[in-house]
């Protein structure tokens, strides 16, 4: 695969944005009482299936935020993504399980080929989008399993709106 100059600019920005997200992430852990959320875990990693298929990960800030990042790829190519969730509400809440609907805003990037953006060679891509989803956490077991919907815009290489969505699930430790 060949490396262009809109790819290395695309990566510069696609850091930049990460960075955006990161930085008030630490900003509200430094600020917040330190939560252990389902079966005292905050952190866990799995897979994920949809739009983009490889590994999830999620780190709880606090029981109502969270930062979600993944990686994965499809047939096309490659992508990586960065979100901020917020709980909006517990839709079940009992003591073997708990059920939060959540959006939240993130990044994603990537790098396509095979003419996947209507390109013959390749394409870089970077999109902003509003993650809205359900979680499955239970207590007994220190796993998660989450859908999720992906409305969005991609900036690069062409404006338009996006459309992703993913399923997965995430073992916490």
């Amino acid at each position: 695969m060949k490396t262009n100059y809109l790819f290395r600019g695309f990566w510069r920005l696609a850091l930049l944005a990460l960075l955006c997200l990161v930085i008030p992430v630490h900003a509200a852990q430094a600020m917040s009482e330190r939560y252990d959320v389902g079966n005292n875990q905050r952190f866990g990693i799995g897979l994920q299936f949809g739009s983009v298929s490889g590994l999830s990960m999620k780190y709880y800030i606090t029981p109502e935020m969270a930062f979600q990042a993944g990686m994965g790829g499809s047939q096309w190519g490659y992508c990586l993504n960065a979100e901020l969730l917020f709980n909006m509400v517990r839709l079940a809440q009992n003591e073997s399980v708990s059920i939060p609907f959540y959006i939240g805003g993130g990044v994603a990037a990537g790098e396509w080929e095979n003419g996947y953006w209507g390109y013959e060679d390749q394409a870089s891509n970077l999109n902003v989008h509003v993650p809205i989803g359900l979680a499955f956490e239970f207590h007994a077991l220190p796993i998660d399993i989450f859908v999720q919907f992906e409305p969005g815009i991609v900036l690069a290489p062409n404006v338009y709106a996006s459309f992703g969505s993913t399923m997965g699930a995430r073992f916490f430790f």
